[in-house]
């Protein structure tokens, strides 16, 4: 009856011991891969967006009924504006 007593706490010890270790050790290296692997891409998305604009000059985006045009824009340079000199009178 002793045997079996203390063979059942071992066993409990060790389930609990085997989900602590998965709480604490593999869990954030699994949650950490998968983030890094979302971030990777992310980037791989926006990178090839910019390729597509680009090259055409613009992108659509749709979902459903919903349509996005994305255009590439290109700031002039603007020049300093010279205001007019007052001549003393």
């Amino acid at each position: 009856m002793l045997d079996k007593k203390f063979l059942f706490a071992v066993l409990i010890i060790l389930l609990l011991g085997c989900t602590l270790l998965y709480i604490t050790i593999v869990n954030p290296k699994i949650q950490g891969y998968m983030v890094q692997k979302q971030i990777q891409a992310q980037q791989t998305l926006i990178k090839s967006m910019m390729i597509a604009a680009n090259q055409q000059g613009y992108l659509t985006l749709q979902d459903g009924n919903n349509t996005v045009v994305l255009i590439k824009y290109v700031p002039q340079q603007q020049t300093p504006q010279q205001t007019p000199q007052q001549t003393p009178q």
